[in-house]
């Protein structure tokens, strides 16, 4: 039987002073499942919260019919018992906690030991999932571990979970709630090639039990389980266009303008040389008896422009925070950075100083209570914040940058109220204010649209041409590379190269 699951009329948005979308009405069936896509900033990630509850509207009504359903046809002894126990909410970023049930983690932990312990291993957590879930239904532990794939993570502490790893866990505490509606914000984003391809079977499983997804994802990487297309527009009412009517084809982002090459071009002169970025001899790194990397031999020279691909958990991350000297094994290890052998009296500022640095973990541990303007000045001093006062012409440089990435109407947001495009951004910006000699990209353009994705390729074109800037870039999606690679490094799921 065909019934309502959902239901908006005339549903306004505000955030500040700013109207994120206005009569908004659409209904949703227990046979539809809804992809929400369209430009950065239209309102896609807060249509998903305002749909969950977590954003309020200032006007309409919003009607979730299978609440009162589930609640007529259910014996609940649970007092508690609310709309939430029936709606599972995946954000971009994550909510894990540690043993002591606090956000208290830091970027460098999921690196240290003994840090690291203090979270929990992927067991626990699941089995802290399945035990608070009030709604009973087909998904249990088993069935969750195997549908996600989940086995081989069981025994990992959550701190160390790639980014494409954590996803499938948090999808996988999501159905272990046994929700009627699952919300997803951005699901595939970091996930490697491979596993794409089984989401589209594991989303397909999830809708024949009985759930509606609803999720904002790209125009190309719709699941075949997709039903309704809602195309967002700035300032104008959604479109919803019945899947099988459309095409990512018939879909175009806005256009951004052309890379400005004489304002980027000063920023970007002047750099250090050297002869050796870094070279690594038989690198490892194991905790207990597992090995994250095992005899990498790699050697960057100035200039040069890597990518650095492997599947989810190959290491890619530990490889970089090798580099990047927040490794604590980086010390049993034969470096030489920047020409100096790591160990030889050089501080971890005097690394830093050279490096410029971009990753979803680092998006993922950023205080998002700091403005867009004081996150970009923080590059200057390698710092989660602004603490020291900056220069004219250290906030000319950030001028530049911000005009360079069309950040002007966020400088001075808060980094929680940006849309996520524009987040990265800002922390692309905060790499390069202080022109490094070595840029690191870890995954950046995951949250950006096709449009913002050609525009990101031109910058790091525009920056490698007549320059002798170093850049590695960590994709798993190859169209995304600059046309500017030069060398290519590849991960076994051993953390061996290929």
């Amino acid at each position: 039987m065909c019934q309502t699951i959902l239901k908006l009329k005339d549903v306004a948005v505000v955030i500040g002073n700013e109207t994120i979308f206005n009569d908004l009405s659409f209904e949703l069936k227990n046979n539809d499942h809804l992809a929400i896509i369209g430009d950065s900033g239209t309102g896609k990630s807060t249509l998903l919260r305002t749909i969950a509850g977590k954003q309020p509207a200032i006007d309409g009504t919003i009607e979730r019919p299978f609440y009162k359903r589930y609640k007529e046809t259910n014996v609940i002894q649970d007092p508690t018992f609310s709309l939430n126990h029936l709606i599972a909410y995946m954000d971009v970023r994550h909510d894990f906690r540690n043993l002591q049930n606090q956000q208290d983690f830091f970027y460098q932990q999921r690196y240290n030991a003994s840090f690291a312990e203090d979270a929990p291993t992927v067991k626990t957590y699941l089995a802290q999932k399945a035990l608070s879930a009030t709604c009973s239904g087909p998904w249990d532990l088993p069935q969750t571990i195997a549908l996600l794939h989940l086995e081989p993570l069981l025994d990992k502490h959550l701190i160390k979970l790639s980014n494409g790893e954590s996803r499938r866990l948090r999808i996988g505490a999501a159905l272990l709630k046994n929700p009627k509606l699952i919300l997803l914000d951005q699901p595939l984003s970091g996930v490697d090639v491979k596993s794409r391809q089984q989401f589209n079977n594991i989303f397909t499983t999830i809708a024949n039990s009985g759930i509606n997804l609803i999720m904002v994802c790209d125009a190309t990487e719709m699941p075949s389980v997709i039903t309704t297309v809602a195309v967002m527009k700035k300032g104008a009412s959604p479109q919803f266009i019945e899947r099988k009517n459309f095409s990512p084809d018939n879909f175009k982002h806005t256009n951004y303008p052309l890379v400005n090459e004489q304002l980027l071009k000063p920023l970007i002169s002047h750099r250090p040389l050297f002869n050796i970025i870094a070279k690594l001899r038989n690198a490892s790194v194991s905790y207990g008896s597992g090995k994250v990397l095992d005899n990498v031999n790699w050697t960057i020279k100035q200039g040069e422009k890597w990518a650095l691909s492997g599947p989810n958990g190959s290491g890619k991350s530990t490889l970089l925070s090798l580099i990047c000297g927040d490794h604590p094994q980086a010390y049993a290890n034969d470096i030489i950075l920047f020409d100096r052998q790591r160990g030889s009296g050089e501080s971890i500022w005097d690394i830093k100083r050279n490096i410029g640095f971009m990753s979803p973990e680092l998006f993922q541990f950023f205080p998002a209570d700091q403005n867009c303007r004081h996150i970009i000045q923080s590059g200057f001093y390698d710092t989660m914040g602004v603490f020291r006062k900056v220069t004219g012409q250290q906030e000319k440089i950030v001028d530049d940058w911000i005009k360079l990435l069309n950040l002007t109407d966020y400088q001075n947001k808060p980094l929680r109220q940006l849309p996520v495009s524009m987040q990265r951004l800002c922390l692309l910006a905060r790499a390069m204010v202080k022109n490094p000699v070595l840029l690191i990209l870890d995954e950046p353009c995951q949250g950006f649209d096709t449009a913002q994705q050609s525009y990101f390729k031109e910058i790091i074109d525009a920056l490698s041409e007549g320059s002798n800037i170093t850049w590695i870039y960590v994709t798993h999606h190859q169209e995304q590379l600059p046309n500017s690679v030069t060398h290519h490094l590849q991960l076994t799921e051993n953390g061996k190269i290929c």
